[in-house]
């Protein structure tokens, strides 16, 4: 895992942080998360909370995760390994309520604003001028 500060942000009561999460498959996702003003160095933090950050983001692929109290990142990312599998629901005559599925892991959406298009294109042109001049 790695994890990369892209930018911050001083806000009033905290520093807001757009970084990118990259899990042991280098898959990147971008995300954000607020810093406290006192944080000196917002890297260090970030590398320091970085099994939480990656929590938080398996626990948002996947909604139907196991929900206990205190689930670690080792066990939901078992139960990833394990196919998913959310468990039968038995009543006490061990009747099936809900029977066992394979929980879907959710399409990730990142928290980074969308570039300019406009920008993009004025950048591709400018590149491409530059290109033809050599």
């Amino acid at each position: 895992m790695q994890i990369i500060c892209n930018e911050v942000t001083q806000l009033e009561n905290d520093q807001q942080v757009l970084f990118t999460l990259t899990d042991d498959d280098l898959i990147e996702y971008e995300w954000h998360c607020g810093v406290p003003k006192i944080v000196g160095d917002v890297q260090e933090y970030l590398d320091a909370n970085i099994e939480r950050y990656m929590l938080g983001l398996r626990k948002k692929e996947y909604p139907d995760c196991p929900s206990v109290k205190k689930i670690d990142l080792e066990t939901i990312e078992g139960w990833i390994e394990d196919s998913c599998i959310i468990p039968a629901v038995l009543d006490d005559d061990e009747n099936v309520i809900t029977p066992e599925r394979v929980a879907e892991k959710a399409e990730w959406q990142s928290t980074h604003p969308e570039p300019d298009p406009l920008l993009v294109k004025i950048e591709e042109l400018e590149a491409r001028i530059v290109e033809l001049e050599n």
